[in-house]
């Protein structure tokens, strides 16, 4: 475990300083999250001073060993305290400029410092859960409800994006080539391999033989970076769009209230990546069979009135007719996503990985648990319903 107090000390002490919190007081305590999360230590942070109300934060300090950090391009918080500082700042002058409603506003956390230096990085924000917003149950599937107001909230960030691009073109896209991912394929070839494998034994006997030839003819390279590479449109994705990256509340009126957290890993990305992410890590087979198109018209109807808001034309960015295009070329993925993802989200507690140092991705291994056997195998019987399989 990382020494946590030496690293956050200097970043608290600034920010008591900033926040004219003299002769302050620090108790820090470990937020265990029961693996929901894997690159970073989290913390629950309270300074108090006199004369002062306690100040409620968050902190997550990175563990991410040396081995797993040379694989990925990612910047340990480094893009995530940018899209809390130059890119909302943006997105706020957008909200403002165009009038948009106070429910139609994002909210997030307050960004209050952190650090970047290697192997040390920090990043301090506003803690939301004393605020009553706590995290999704990841064993759980959303229902209708939830997954339409995830999905606007997205939608909006998507079209914020749009905004940005249309205003400063040149910043944008060196912007969004710093963060286009880059996947490693050979690197992962013995995990995707294991994962491959895994979810083939779990999968039920009358449907293996035809996932097995799906996996033999469509898990290349080049299918799996259309994952990340846009074809029709370039938006700022989120990355790491799944319901354990959602808090929620219900407020005093009943009406439910989330909040999008951990920008960490925001890319270059077409805006389906993002929507199907969400949609096969979160979803069950009864929400997929009644709300499927739903969901997915949701998304492009919140999206073009984001976009009318802004004052620019769905049908000169991104048609309907584009979307659907890249919904049917981007649908068979979800099974890669399943197969990969959906271990992590669903692994029991006591078998959750860490991605500490001297762990790498050859010796990376993930045991099933019966969560994901459920809900892989029904993602795999809508599949076959589908046509896909």
């Amino acid at each position: 475990m990382v020494d946590a107090e030496t690293l956050l000390s200097p970043v608290l002490e600034k920010i008591a300083k900033e926040q004219d919190y003299d002769d302050y007081k620090t108790d820090i305590s470990l937020f265990v999250s029961g693996g929901a999360n894997y690159t970073s230590q989290l913390y629950n942070i309270t300074i108090s001073a006199p004369k002062k109300d306690d100040l409620k934060l968050f902190a997550k300090v990175a563990v991410l060993g040396e081995k797993l950090r040379s694989l990925t391009t990612m910047q340990v918080f480094e893009t995530e305290i940018m899209f809390y500082t130059k890119i909302m700042e943006k997105y706020r002058e957008y909200e403002e400029r165009y009038n948009f409603p106070k429910e139609e506003r994002l909210v997030l956390p307050k960004y209050y410092g952190g650090s970047t230096e290697y192997m040390k990085e920090t990043i301090v924000l506003e803690e939301l859960s004393a605020q009553g917003y706590q995290a999704f149950d990841r064993f759980k599937c959303y229902d209708w409800e939830y997954a339409s107001k995830c999905v606007s909230i997205l939608a909006r960030i998507h079209a914020l994006s749009v905004r940005f691009e249309r205003e400063n073109t040149e910043e944008f896209e060196d912007l969004i080539e710093k963060l286009a991912f880059k996947f490693p394929m050979n690197d992962m070839k013995d995990m995707m391999e294991k994962a491959v494998a895994g979810a083939i034994g779990a999968t039920a006997e009358e449907y293996r033989g035809r996932l097995a030839m799906f996996i033999q003819q469509n898990m290349t390279e080049e299918n799996i970076l259309k994952f990340y590479n846009p074809t029709r449109k370039v938006v700022l994705n989120h990355g790491d769009f799944r319901p354990s990256n959602v808090l929620h509340k219900t407020n005093e009126n009943g009406e439910l209230e989330v909040v999008l957290i951990d920008y960490q890993v925001l890319q270059k990305g077409n805006p389906v990546s993002d929507l199907l992410y969400f949609f096969i890590l979160g979803s069950d087979e009864h929400f997929r069979e009644k709300h499927k198109d739903q969901y997915f018209n949701h998304y492009y109807e919140e999206f073009s009135k984001t976009l009318k808001r802004l004052e620019i034309d769905p049908d000169d960015v991104y048609t309907k007719e584009d979307f659907d295009g890249d919904v049917k070329e981007m649908l068979p993925i979800g099974i890669v996503i399943g197969m990969i993802s959906l271990p992590f989200v669903t692994v029991d507690v006591q078998n959750a990985p860490s991605l500490e140092d001297g762990i790498d991705l050859q010796s990376f291994d993930m045991e099933l648990s019966d969560i994901f056997r459920k809900r892989f195998n029904a993602l795999v019987k809508d599949y076959v319903n589908m046509g896909i399989l």
